[in-house]
């Protein structure tokens, strides 16, 4: 019969034979049996046990409450190990560090990190001396809390402590740091722990090699896979990907290539991997490699998912394929993969490339029947593509979906729809998009300004930057105008501030502001008006009083009574 088996035969002889031959249980029968409960991470019988000690006539002592403590730890059961830990101070034992251990550990499984740091803090109160263990339990709580800047603090503490950190100690200061992109602190744990004689193992090693993956720091992952493989370590998945995301993000794809044809036997289990080298040929512009990265998957035993077919896809559109990107997306549900919104903008960005507005303004259509929401990419693309075809009404009816959907629209989606317009001849049309650029806080280009003046060339019109600063102006002008209207007297600061810019880059806003409120027969705005710009940095000159003045008159008032 094997170990496991004799202890649970052990828990049952206590709880059951004693009752049935009326022997009485003692203290250390009891307490026996809870040791075998926690080693076979039955808590809840733990628990139990511990519960039936007083009905016996058997107070729990310390050894009854560390037993059922590190059963429930076992069982990440945080919150029966502090109740425990509570009743064992009420019951006038003091806690040990098996104890404190048991509770930081607990908390570490639950995740509970910020428990976990304050029943460590209070062991110096309870005149306990963290251990090892206990300080090791609590380097891993704030691991998986992602406060780097504490593990490494308590990992550099032991020392001082004089306690030499372990294997434990680094692997888990290495992974916070990992999960921070900290690489450096991450490579100066590993490149310590031989001081303190200490072996890397394969965990310290993958954690750093991730950490320098997130940074794109290729070189030291594959300096770190050469002392892997003198120490006679088999990378494994993780160190494997990691690295080739690191060639990846570093822009190396001969090098991610490399490490997938050495390192084959080991990434047979990994969609990952191939990926990543995929997403490096992608950034290569290597599309051709891309797309026999995921030919050759089925030959591993792998099925490709949505990241690698999406990175397939990606390398297509920046090679120019669209055939290749569209032919990818149609036969996504061949690998039973269903496809996101990248793999729609990628495919609607390669049809733009490849001059294809019809099959981009089909791809974008599509995205609402499979139950998602285009974003901005897929707009602007498409907007670019009808562009290139030279279809300014569907560019324009693209910019205007958007703004009615309310997504956030960009110097991309204006250039483009207003470059539309200009080989159309429209230059109306290219000047009012061009004057509504500031009210949708986009900041006019290049590219837009010199598509409105060519649209307006080629309307045989003499249009100058002057004269389309100048509508712009207006336009900027009319807005405020409504804004002070549908306000009153007490909100024109407030409103003239959130313009101010506006108003110190370009004076003749502030013009057709007052001009504007003199039209309406509002000279007590128009007054409030100047006020506010004397009262702020915006500059008021003659023509801004003449036309305060003018205002007063329109209205039938011989002078305002100025604020």
């Amino acid at each position: 019969m094997c170990c496991c088996c004799w202890l649970l035969l052990f828990v049952v002889v206590i709880v059951v034979e004693f009752r049935q031959i009326r022997a009485t249980p003692t203290r250390i029968s009891f307490n026996a049996a809870i040791s075998a409960c926690e080693k076979q991470g039955q808590w809840q019988l733990a628990l139990q046990l511990l519960s039936e000690m007083p009905v016996e006539g058997l107070p729990p002592d310390k050894i009854s409450y560390n037993a059922a403590m590190s059963a429930c730890e076992k069982g990440a059961q945080w919150q029966p190990v502090l109740a425990l830990l509570i009743d064992l101070r009420l019951a006038s034992f003091s806690p040990d560090v098996i104890s404190h251990s048991a509770a930081i550990s607990a908390c570490e499984k639950g995740r509970q990190w910020q428990i976990a740091l304050g029943v460590f803090s209070q062991m110096p109160e309870m005149r306990v001396v963290a251990d090892r263990v206990s300080i090791n339990a609590a380097i891993s709580a704030l691991e998986k809390g992602r406060r780097w800047q504490l593990a490494c603090a308590l990992t550099s503490s032991m020392q001082l402590r004089r306690i030499a950190p372990d294997l434990i100690s680094f692997s888990a200061a290495i992974s916070a740091c990992e999960k921070a992109g900290e690489w450096t602190l991450a490579l100066s744990l590993l490149r310590n722990m031989p001081i303190v004689r200490v072996t890397a193992d394969l965990i310290s090693y993958s954690g750093t090699l991730s950490a320098c993956e997130k940074v794109g720091r290729w070189q030291l992952a594959f300096a770190f896979l050469q002392d892997m493989s003198e120490l006679r370590l088999v990378a494994d998945t993780i160190a494997s990907c990691s690295a080739i995301s690191a060639c990846e993000k570093g822009g190396q794809w001969q090098k991610a290539l490399s490490l997938v044809r050495e390192l084959e036997g080991q990434l047979q289990a990994s969609v990952i991997g191939i990926s990543a080298a995929m997403s490096a040929c992608e950034k290569g512009r290597q599309w051709e490699l891309a797309l026999n990265l995921l030919s050759e998957m089925p030959s591993r035993r792998l099925a490709p998912d949505e990241i690698s077919l999406n990175a397939a896809i990606s390398a297509c559109e920046k090679g120019c394929q669209w055939q290749q990107a569209a032919h990818l997306l149609n036969n996504m549900h061949l690998a039973s993969v269903l496809p996101d919104v990248i793999s729609f903008s990628a495919t609607i960005s390669a049809c733009e490339k490849g001059r294809q507005w019809q099959l981009a303004l089909g791809v974008l259509n599509t995205i609402p029947k499979m139950r998602l929401l285009a974003h901005e990419i897929c707009f602007n693309a498409a907007i670019s593509a009808c562009e290139k075809g030279g279809q300014w009404r569907q560019a324009s009816g693209l910019l205007s979906d958007m703004l009615a959907s309310r997504l956030s629209t960009d110097e991309i989606s204006f250039s483009a729809t207003i470059s539309a317009v200009e080989k159309a001849g429209q230059w109306q049309k290219a000047l009012v998009l061009l004057s509504s650029l500031p009210v949708k806080s986009v900041t006019p280009d290049e590219i837009s300004f010199s598509a409105a003046i060519s649209a307006c060339e080629k309307g045989q019109l003499d249009f100058s930057r002057d004269a389309i600063d100048s509508a712009r102006s207006r336009d900027v002008a009319s807005a405020v105008v409504n804004k002070l209207l549908q306000s009153g007297e007490e909100q024109v600061g407030g409103i003239l501030a959130s313009e101010i810019d506006e108003l110190v880059a370009d004076p003749r806003i502030s013009t057709h502001i007052i001009e504007g409120l003199a039209d309406h027969g509002m000279p007590h705005l128009a007054a409030e008006v100047l006020a506010s710009m004397l009262r702020s940095r915006v500059e008021a000159n003659m023509i801004h009083v003449s036309a305060a003045i003018s205002a007063s008159e329109k209205a039938g008032l011989f002078c305002p009574t100025w604020p």
